[in-house]
């Protein structure tokens, strides 16, 4: 990730899922994603919080996917 001057960090994803490598089936029988990421701290309690969001490259790769997390360390 890279850092911004507001303690923001910005930063790309990559995910594949080749399968079983005896039974590579070609690109669009595989799983490939990509997105980018915002990630952060809230000004309450310590609590920091990652959005993102993915778009399928392949035929077989989910078309679109967000994820939210929030996290706190006690």
């Amino acid at each position: 990730t890279y850092g911004l001057e507001n303690g923001m960090r910005v930063g790309a994803e990559l995910f594949n899922n080749f399968g079983r490598l005896r039974n590579l089936n070609g690109f669009n029988n595989q799983d490939h994603i990509v997105g980018g990421i915002v990630k952060g701290k809230l000004p309450v309690a310590d609590v920091n919080y990652e959005v993102g969001y993915r778009a399928g490259l392949s035929d077989r790769a989910l078309d679109h996917a967000m994820h939210f997390f929030i996290e706190r360390s006690f």
